[in-house]
């Protein structure tokens, strides 16, 4: 499967089952979206859990005990305490943060009104990108 393409290309390659069975005839397919994750991460796992057949093997515990060694915060400091290179470490030494700021239902106007704007019209247009969103509940 190609991870080239547009967002609704690569949504749709990835989360809709006649899809990926097209590349792996066997795959059972759970979407899950960050948002949902971010939302209630306990939950979010353990139906990650129940999906890969590991319920018995994976005790309620450990899920919250995976899901506090990961929170953001952990991972910051992990990052931050690590002498190991990490993704977006520039050639001059100093690190761009990998882990980011956990941040659901932003607007993109941080990045430029322009790009807010283009993005609205993308999800209220009846293109691709609106039919993905509405599909995947970013829009109704």
């Amino acid at each position: 499967m190609s991870s080239v393409g547009s967002w609704p290309e690569n949504v749709e390659a990835w989360s809709e089952p006649e899809s990926v069975r097209s590349h792996f005839p066997a795959a059972d397919v759970l979407t899950v979206k960050y948002e949902e994750l971010r939302a209630d991460p306990v939950a979010g796992l353990g139906s990650i859990v129940e999906f890969l057949g590991l319920p018995d093997l994976v005790v309620s515990d450990n899920v919250r005990k995976a899901v506090e060694n990961s929170s953001l915060t952990t991972m910051r400091d992990v990052e931050q305490n690590s002498a190991a290179p990490v993704p977006g470490m520039s050639s001059f030494g100093t690190r761009a943060p990998f882990v980011g700021q956990g941040k659901t239902n932003q607007s993109w106007e941080f990045i430029g009104d322009d790009v807010e704007a283009a993005y609205q019209r993308l999800l209220h247009d009846e293109g691709g990108f609106s039919r993905a969103a509405k599909r995947h509940g970013y829009i109704s």
